[in-house]
Formats: structure tokens, C-alpha cells, sequence
């Protein structure tokens, strides 16, 4: 008796495949295994595997910071830090800078658990924090000297 032969698609590969077909949209089995990216809503979004493999992370891009001062990107940090804090556990994003100096939201997600909606609601649900989040950073940012709007406080910066 011989097994069936194994997929020669990774579980995240399968994944996103699954999903995609829910949602009306096709992928091909060529999907790439290091993630896909697309834009949303006007923000470029990546769904990447984890190295675990019953995990995917799906990231949304929210600004660059790169043109920013080395001084008030280190204000903007610290309280990205606090907001992370204060928010684990209202909703599971998570501000992050990656090293190409872009401000992202990110969240881990379990495959498995993810029903026939749930990557199409995660997606928009981040898509709707970095929007939220792009404005808040904006405040943030903004040269005090210059601003004609007051700085936001810390319960406003919960996104």
C-alpha cells in the first residue's frame, strides 16, 4: 500500500491559496513561499509564514520614516513602545519600524484558526489601525513650533 504523495506546497502556500479561493480571488500554485504583497486600501500589506508553521504574520505598512529626524524618530519610538504596552490587550497588532525605517502594524495569526472571512476581516481590521495610526504619528511628528494642533496625549494615541 502506498501513501498519498505529499503536497509539494508548504502549509502557508496551501493557506493562502485557501483563502484567496474564499474570497472569490485566485492564486496559483506558483504562490510564493516567502509571502505575498499586495495593496490595501491605498497601504501596501504583506502576509508572510512564521517559522512556525501552523503561523502566518500578516503585516500593514502604516509610513516611512525615513526622512524623519533622528531625534523625533526616537520620541515617535518610545511612544510606540507605550502604545504597544497599553494596547496588548485590546487587539493584537503591534507597531514595529523595520530596518528599512518603515512604520508597519503587525500580527501573528494561527492558520488553522483563521474561517473563511477571518483573512479578508484581519486584513481590513489592520488596514483601519494604520490609518489610524498614520494620523496619530502625523501629530506625533509634527515640529511643535510649527504645529497649529496640540500635541496628542497618550489615551488619544490608542489606536
Amino acid at each position: 500500500m502506498t501513501s498519498p504523495a505529499a503536497s509539494p506546497l508548504s502549509p502557508f502556500q496551501q493557506w493562502i491559496i485557501a483563502a484567496m479561493a474564499n474570497a472569490g480571488g485566485e492564486v496559483g500554485p506558483d504562490v510564493n513561499p516567502f509571502g505575498l504583497g499586495f495593496e490595501a486600501e491605498g497601504r501596501q500589506a504583506r502576509i508572510l509564514p512564521h517559522p512556525d508553521p501552523a503561523l502566518a504574520v500578516i503585516e500593514v505598512e502604516v509610513q516611512s520614516l525615513a526622512d524623519v529626524p533622528q531625534d523625533r524618530a526616537q520620541s515617535l519610538a518610545w511612544e510606540l513602545l507605550r502604545l504597544n504596552h497599553e494596547a496588548r490587550f485590546e487587539h493584537p497588532w503591534a507597531a514595529i519600524i523595520d530596518d528599512d525605517e518603515v512604520l508597519s502594524l503587525t500580527t501573528t495569526v494561527v492558520m488553522a484558526s483563521m474561517g473563511r472571512d477571518a483573512l479578508g476581516e484581519a486584513l481590513l481590521a489592520g488596514v483601519e489601525q494604520a490609518a489610524r495610526l498614520a494620523v496619530v504619528t502625523e501629530a506625533l511628528l509634527a515640529d511643535p513650533a510649527e504645529s497649529t494642533t496640540e500635541r496628542p496625549t497618550f489615551d488619544q494615541l490608542r489606536v
